[in-house]
Parts: C-alpha cells; structure tokens; sequence
C-alpha cells in the first residue's frame, strides 16, 4: 500500500484533487487530509480527519501526578474536563484532560511546580472514529448480535447424519460387491452360497449396517475427545481390546456381558448362520445402536457444557 500512497500524495501535492473511496480507515488516517462519511445515502460527515478523531471523543490526554488537586484547580476552565482514570498508588494518580492540549498543561504545571510523571496525548483510531459515526447507518455491521446459538450441536448431528448415510451406501455396495467376487472363486466348493439362501442376504445388510453403527462409535469418540490420536486410542483399546482381555476372565456374567460388546455384535449381525456364543440378530443390532447412541449422546453434552 505504500506505493499507492505515494502515488496519491504526490498527485495531490500537484494541485489535483484526488477522490479515493475505502472503508479502509487505517490507510485513510494515513493518506486522506479531507473525509466525506455518507451512510444510506446521507451525508454524515465532510470534515477533516484530526476533526472526526476530534468529534468522536478522542482529544484528550493523558496524565499521571502525585498533585493532581492542585492541577485540577490550575486547569479549570470554561470547556475543560477533568476525569480521574485511576490511583496508581498511594499518592499517584491518573487523569484524562479533555479541552486544553498538552502543551498548555505541561505550560501550567511548570509555572505552578507540579510535577508529572507521565503527559500523553491521547485519541482514538480513525476506524473507532468511523465506526461510533456509522454505527447506525450501516447495512452490515462486522459485529455479532449481543447473543449467539452454538451451533456445534447441529452440525455434528448432521455430520452424523450424512456419515451414516455415507458409510452405509458405500459398505452396502462393498459387500455385495465382494460376496459376487468370493462367490466366482467359490462356485465349485462346498462354501458357495446364493443371494437367494437362507440368511445371506441379512447377513449382507448386517455387516453394512454393523460397520456403520461401529463408525459412528469412533465418530462419537472423536467429538467426546476432540483429539484423532486420543479417539483412535479409545477405539482401539475400548471397542476392540478391552473385550478381548475381559474375555480371559473366568466369570460367567463376563462372558454373557461380553457378546453385546460392539464388535462382537457387529461380528453376529455379519453372520448367515448363528455363531455359538454370540447374540441372537435382533439383540445384537439394539445393543449397537444403543453403544452408537450413548457415545453420540456423551458427545453431545460434551460440547453443550464447552459452549455453557
């Protein structure tokens, strides 16, 4: 920007007049000697850039006294504003002076033997300055409303939604696809099998479905921790170790327990014939959804408690 602003400068200093519009008030304050400010067709400014600044409230300075009484009774004036910011300390204090410059305030604090730690103009930006002008003439404003709606409950249900809807198109498709592909190998053998056999088509749709049902666990698992690495761990050592290491447990409540475990129920939904020591079909599917479920519901509350 700054060859631009060079360029701008030097035609101006040719005696031309140069028209730039922006809403880049940081470039203006550095470029621009003269504002024309129009919001919803009125004109709401036609002023000089130190006089915006000025109308907005940002002449004022700034200053830091062990006297501030005795610089308040030097100061007052006809126009002058003399605010207390803050008390540093015990005999400091810090004021904001609106109405006189900064010179004449070191001028009467000199002639009067007061002494000043600090004496700093202050003023707000031209951007702060346009904004407090426009604020109520804009069509669009950069702000948020005062209240916002999370929105992090919707999307995941949604993402949910089309994750399943995506994953079960697809393993639907693969496994058909890949029972056609056995059954060219397996024709001559004892373990060919027909579409039209008892169970293979339900045992097709389970083991689509099941997949699909173990996905939206990971999936609930990585909102829960919002970590990859930590929701493929969980994956891992919950769904597909930990029943394996209960198995070796010598309890029969374990054993019966352990068959409504995810993956062990996606193993019965993939089956056309009945697994010894697995769930029935019906059961197998609702324990499943049931562990999709609660994993999706820890996740949403999850996120509803960061968004609190």
């Amino acid at each position: 920007m700054l060859w631009i602003r060079t360029l701008l400068r030097s035609l101006a200093a040719e005696d031309r007049t140069v028209l730039v519009s922006s809403h880049l008030m940081s470039e203006m304050a550095l470029t621009a000697d003269h504002l024309i400010v129009i919001g919803r067709g009125r004109l709401l400014a036609d002023t000089t850039v130190d006089e915006l600044v000025r109308q907005a409230g940002g002449a004022s300075v700034k200053v830091i006294t062990p006297q501030p009484d005795d610089l308040r009774l030097h100061l007052t004036a006809p126009g002058v504003e003399i605010t207390t910011a803050t008390t540093l300390a015990a005999h400091l204090q810090e004021l904001h002076i609106r109405g006189t410059e900064a010179a004449h305030i070191g001028a009467i604090a000199a002639a009067h033997g007061i002494t000043l730690h600090e004496l700093a103009p202050q003023t707000v930006s031209l951007e702060q300055a346009f904004m407090d002008l426009t604020q109520d003439a804009a069509d669009h404003r950069s702000q948020p409303p005062a209240t916002t709606t999370p929105t992090r409950l919707p999307v995941l249900w949604a993402k949910a939604a089309v994750f399943t809807a995506t994953v079960l198109t697809v393993m639907s498709a693969t496994a058909l696809t890949t029972f056609i592909a056995a059954q060219l190998f397996l024709h001559d053998t004892d373990q060919a099998a027909s579409l039209t056999d008892p169970g293979v088509l339900r045992a097709l749709a389970g083991n689509a479905i099941g997949i699909t049902l173990l996905s939206l666990i990971a999936l609930g698992l990585g909102s829960l921790l919002r970590s990859v690495p930590g929701a493929i761990g969980a994956f891992i050592g919950g769904v597909m170790i930990l029943p394996e290491v209960l198995g070796m447990l010598p309890y029969e409540t374990v054993e019966r327990a352990l068959v409504y475990f995810p993956t062990q129920a996606a193993g019965a939904l993939g089956s056309a014939t009945p697994i010894p020591g697995t769930a029935a079909p019906g059961p197998a599917l609702l324990a499943l959804c049931l562990w999709a479920t609660a994993t999706l519901a820890a996740a949403a509350l999850a996120l509803r408690y960061r968004d609190a």
